[in-house]
């Protein structure tokens, strides 16, 4: 079963599942909210119309570089 989310960060796009590290271009503000655009949960698929408002992934600043 997938599951992953498709979110948008300073307008470029990642896809991102549960407990998953990405590395993001430095950000200005470190308490930025990524804007979920596609979550998809086995064969349930969610597409924003252009941003899911019901759908919330968090994230963590790990470290900066």
């Amino acid at each position: 079963m997938d599951k992953f989310a498709v979110i948008r960060i300073q307008g470029k796009q990642y896809r991102v599942t549960e407990g998953q590290e990405i590395l993001v271009d430095k950000m200005n503000d470190l308490k930025v909210t990524p804007e979920v655009l596609l979550f998809v949960d086995g064969d349930k698929v969610e597409v924003g119309t252009p941003v899911l408002k019901k759908v919330v992934v968090k994230i963590k600043v790990i470290t900066e570089v």
